[in-house]
């Protein structure tokens, strides 16, 4: 029975060496606790991060698809000013040849009554002529009458 008990010395040093081993142990454990904490933290950073992209991607979403429609919106407006553009080329098409028409009528016109006018001046000319004509017949003075 002697031999199981220690020493008062012995026995401090044991309970000594025990509380050094569980400060020891302790002292890990908080620094794993506190390595834990700092491990949660920065995860809760990267998850607000992520959010913040999350919400700058879904941002930059809704800004390309309203480029999109304004991009739509100007290629049809270029489209109608492009037809009436078309439109109004076609008119002045239309006008200037309706132009020429009316020019060319005009001038048809009066070159066609130069051309009356000559032809009735030729036809009074050779009447008047004609008359000249009988008129010396009659009187016996034509070169024809004379002939005979």
């Amino acid at each position: 029975m002697l031999g199981d008990r220690r020493s008062k010395g012995e026995n401090r040093f044991r309970w000594v060496e025990y509380h050094h081993h569980r400060e020891e142990s302790l002292r890990r454990m908080g620094e794993i606790h506190h390595r834990k904490g700092e491990s949660h933290h920065h995860r809760e950073e990267n998850r607000h991060r992520r959010e913040e992209i999350l919400h700058r991607r879904e941002g930059n979403h809704h800004h390309k698809e309203e480029n999109h429609h304004h991009k739509e919106e100007n290629h049809h407006r270029m489209g109608e000013s492009h037809r009436r553009k078309e439109e109004s080329h076609h008119r002045k098409g239309e006008n200037l040849l309706q132009g020429e028409f009316q020019q060319e009528e005009e001038h048809r016109s009066k070159v066609g009554n130069r051309e009356d006018i000559q032809e009735q001046g030729r036809v009074v000319a050779s009447l008047r002529r004609w008359e000249e004509c009988s008129l010396l017949r009659v009187q016996g003075t034509s070169p024809s009458s004379r002939a005979a």
